[in-house]
């Protein structure tokens, strides 16, 4: 297999331009979210449209738009939505959230997700010197709040959110959500391996005033050291229909 491409088991993408790499993250996101129901989707921080592209595989009905700060992603990104015959559903471009939904204020979202950048403080990249790796991944230009209160703008009465982020700001999070008028209403809390302590969380939000006030949460660790193949039963189930060795 080319090195340049990751290969799923109903499509694969180029992996070598985008400025964020296919990661255990995103995929983790797009093989959870609930987006049955679905028909107009936006993922924010695209990348080389990884998450777009497992949507796409799961709701064949729905639009998605993927956007990106970074225009080699988006090159990218566009190259595998034609390598896959995806020009129909999926359109990619270049833009930060801030500026898209000044421009597309108008339309509004079933579903909005994204794998956004993690990182506030400048000693967590020091080892990153590369500067489009850098913005992919530092919190500078697209902070969580920034991420809830533009996305919110774009959302239909009955839409959707869904993240995932660091375990560490969960509580800040959930309360600056509900301050921005967003509630969670299913919630996945990950740990690395079945030894560690959580470490990442994915969030689906609905707005306060919606009907559904409660929350389904579940827990799930990534690997296990117990299972013949080094990964957890949950996490062979929710991504069995993507990667090729489950």
């Amino acid at each position: 297999m080319d090195k340049d491409y990751f290969y799923f088991k109903s499509f694969k993408l180029r992996n070598r331009d985008a400025a964020f790499k296919v990661n255990t993250d995103g995929v983790l996101l797009a093989a959870w979210v609930n987006c049955a129901d679905s028909r107009n989707i936006l993922d924010v921080g695209t990348g080389g449209g990884v998450v777009p592209l497992i949507l796409n595989q799961r709701n064949k009905e729905a639009h998605i738009d993927g956007i990106d700060i970074d225009a080699e992603s988006i090159l990218e990104a566009n190259f595998n939505r034609s390598i896959n015959d995806r020009a129909e559903q999926l359109s990619f471009i270049r833009s930060s959230l801030q500026e898209y939904v000044a421009i597309y204020k108008g339309k509004k979202y079933d579903l909005i997700v994204s794998n956004p950048p993690f990182f506030s403080e400048v000693a967590d990249l020091k080892k990153i010197k590369d500067t489009r790796k850098y913005n992919a991944k530092h919190t500078l230009l697209l902070t969580f709040q920034e991420l809830l209160s533009h996305s919110i703008s774009v959302l239909a009465p009955e839409g959707r959110i869904a993240v995932i982020y660091p375990y560490n700001i969960y509580e800040k999070f959930v309360a600056l959500a509900r301050r921005i008028g967003l509630s969670p209403t299913r919630v996945l809390k990950v740990r690395g391996s079945n030894n560690n302590s959580f470490s990442r969380f994915l969030m689906e939000l609905h707005r306060s005033n919606t009907s559904s006030t409660s929350i389904e949460e579940d827990e799930m660790h990534i690997r296990d050291n117990r299972e013949p193949s080094g990964y957890s039963q949950k996490y062979r189930e929710i991504t069995k229909n993507l990667y090729l060795n489950f």
